[in-house]
């Protein structure tokens, strides 16, 4: 029974792991476009796709699912495969996770995000909603034009946060204010 589902398993993940490679490299190359936008300082920006092994071929996942078997028996669960990959974030050649600094850290991820974004409209021609959960309120002045920039203006956005925008930008936005789980509109003074 379980060699007939190996295979199947094998033959998936062969398919998930090759397009993965292809897919994250594209992902990267928005992650570079955005970050030079919302940060554009002489930092490289990297996404990197980290299989849990050098397994590539159908075959290979096939032989490290047989000889795996009983351990992963024991351990109740599969210890190989694509489910165990991971992705690396990089600035400057180190993980950002250990090496930047919080404000780089921030931009990384809302680079990651406006990427993906793009990344998703590329690849289904559908534009989807942007949600930034308090981004707005914890980037300066000058953070805050970048992510416009980088956002464009086609996007919608729905934002939270803690803060009324600024009362330039005040006319361009729809807001609600939230008091005990009730929502209503606040109109522009």
């Amino acid at each position: 029974e379980l060699d007939v589902f190996e295979k199947m398993l094998a033959t998936k993940s062969a398919r998930v792991r090759a397009s993965r490679h292809v897919e994250v490299e594209k992902l990267n190359e928005l992650l570079q476009e955005v970050y030079q936008v919302v940060s554009p300082n002489e930092e490289d920006p990297e996404l990197v796709y980290k299989p849990d092994s050098e397994t590539s071929s159908e075959e290979e996942f096939q032989e490290n699912l047989l000889r795996n078997r009983e351990r992963d028996r024991m351990l109740k669960s599969t210890q190989q495969g694509p489910h165990r990959d991971d992705l690396l974030i990089r600035l400057q050649s180190r993980k950002a996770r250990d090496y930047a600094s919080e404000g780089q850290q921030r931009s990384l991820i809302i680079s990651l995000k406006i990427a993906q974004l793009r990344y998703l409209h590329r690849s289904s021609g559908v534009l989807p909603v942007l949600l930034a959960d308090d981004v707005l309120g914890e980037l300066d002045h000058q953070r805050k034009t970048n992510f416009w920039n980088a956002v464009g203006s086609d996007v919608q956005v729905i934002a939270t946060g803690t803060e009324v925008p600024e009362k330039e930008n005040r006319n361009e936005w729809q807001v609600f204010e939230v008091e005990n789980g009730n929502f209503s509109l606040k109109e522009p003074k």
